[in-house]
């Protein structure tokens, strides 16, 4: 990659200080490319800043050597000019091309099927290959067997000349021995017992139902996640100033690890003041009102973040969908309390501009939109949002959970476009039967008997 860039920023030089001793308006007479061998002259010609009868000019070769070495075909580009015979300049554009990869294959895999690994390294989008960038796939492995609890595998790389400028990759894989976690443990915890601490963390001690739950999986970006949430779980239970100071992972005499986190809680913070102000829509009181925060509780990170959500959703009811809510938190460390001040800036009250269905490949529009209590026009509130998006779910046409949704979209200080995004379900099924019936000899209901059917909520979108 050095490499790379080097030669860029070389071949970009040379370009510059040789228009230094040249006239300004050199005109282009002809543009000759060479040392591509898979890709067309048409081709690149197309990707070029320079045309024939153009000026030089050093900053479109800069521009042109970053496309070209975008395209990922080229290891090296340069650009040359030389005097042409009929007066002005030709232009030469000279590539090195990128092996091309004509196979890849991985050896010593057991762990992993070729067809995962393939998928690790995205296979099907690798077309050229520098050596440099071998390292980047063998990585890419290595995190695949990470997932699976193999964390000492290592792999080496073979490069196969099949044909010139022809290569097929080898993979060579020693997976290793499966690691485990195989106990966590905690310092430092003296309020919250360590049994309650190991229910807020990913990483946990392997045990008999491992494969059902993924307990013993050793991650190192889950243990940094991990220490955030106990971190989160400490300051919403009134330790305003806990920190997880260290994620100490030892790795045991059997090639397994035992993670240890090191917490320092501080002191127990206290609520001593909760503020909200309000205006001439709502008083301070119906503010307070509507957020479960009150003097003498505990400190509560969880509690303020609902607070928050609570607030923007009150002023949302005003109009004020783009509300923002910030808390100033004023510690006192002398008698372990905290003063809280919700400040909110309004902006301005926003009015719907456009209402758009996106995603109802099915369901006609019009079934939609007279579901909607919010009209073109109307101020956006958020019960109209809300209930909104309930009627519409209701219909029983789109996924559950997922498959209602809005997205704002700002015009200017007073109007945004709304989109209902929808993602649809399947509304209909068929059915079929057969049966017999075998009373005995000469009876009048013996026979067989073929039933079929289809069934569908939402026959032809029409709801």
């Amino acid at each position: 990659m050095l490499r790379r860039w080097l030669s860029i920023f070389l071949c970009v030089g040379s370009v510059i200080i040789g228009q230094a001793n040249t006239s300004q308006n050199e005109t282009i007479q002809d543009i000759r490319i060479v040392g591509n061998t898979f890709i067309p002259d048409q081709t690149i010609r197309t990707k070029i800043a320079y045309r024939e009868g153009g000026s030089f000019n050093p900053k479109l070769s800069k521009q042109t050597i970053h496309t070209l070495y975008q395209l990922g075909f080229f290891r090296n580009v340069r650009i040359r000019k030389v005097p042409a015979d009929q007066g002005g300049i030709q232009l030469i554009i000279e590539l090195e091309e990128k092996d091309r990869v004509e196979n890849i294959e991985f050896h010593g895999n057991t762990a992993i099927d070729e067809s995962k690994l393939r998928e690790h390294i995205s296979a099907e989008s690798i077309r050229t290959i520098d050596p440099e960038e071998v390292a980047q796939f063998e990585n890419l492995i290595k995190r695949a067997y990470q997932e699976k609890n193999y964390h000492h595998t290592q792999v080496s790389t073979t490069i196969e000349r099949t044909s010139d400028k022809r290569v097929a990759l080898h993979f060579h894989i020693n997976e290793g021995k499966r690691s485990v976690v195989r106990r966590v443990q905690f310092k430092g915890n003296k309020h919250i017992p360590s049994k309650e601490l190991r229910k807020q963390i990913f990483t946990r001690e392997e045990w008999i139902l491992s494969v059902l739950d993924k307990a013993g999986t050793y991650h190192p970006d889950a243990v940094e996640q991990d220490k955030m949430m106990l971190e989160d779980m400490y300051q919403s239970n009134g330790f305003l100033a806990a920190r997880v100071t260290d994620a100490d992972v030892e790795e045991l005499n059997d090639g397994n690890f035992m993670v240890t986190f090191t917490v320092d809680e501080g002191e127990v913070y206290t609520l001593s003041e909760v503020k909200a102000p309000g205006n001439e829509l709502l008083s301070e009181q119906e503010l307070l009102a509507s957020i479960p925060l009150r003097p003498g509780q505990l400190y509560s990170k969880s509690a303020i973040r609902d607070a928050i959500n609570t607030l923007k959703s009150v002023w949302g009811e005003y109009g004020y969908v783009y509300a923002d809510v910030q808390p100033a938190i004023y510690p006192d460390e002398k008698n372990n309390t905290v003063s809280v001040t919700f400040n909110t800036d309004l902006g301005n009250r926003i009015f719907a501009d456009r209402i758009n269905i996106v995603g109802n490949k099915k369901t006609s529009e019009k079934v939609i939109r007279r579901q909607l209590s919010i009209d073109e026009g109307d101020l956006i509130t958020q019960r109209k949002l809300d209930e909104s998006k309930y009627r519409v779910e209701a219909l029983g046409f789109f996924e559950a959970q997922t498959g209602v949704n809005w997205r704002f979209m700002k015009q200017d200080e007073e109007h945004a476009n709304l989109d209902l995004l929808l993602n649809e379900t399947k509304t209909g099924r068929m059915y079929f039967s057969a049966g017999l019936n075998a009373n005995g000899p000469k009876s009048p209901t013996d026979g067989a008997s073929i039933s079929a059917g289809v069934r569908d909520i939402n026959l032809f979108g029409a709801g």
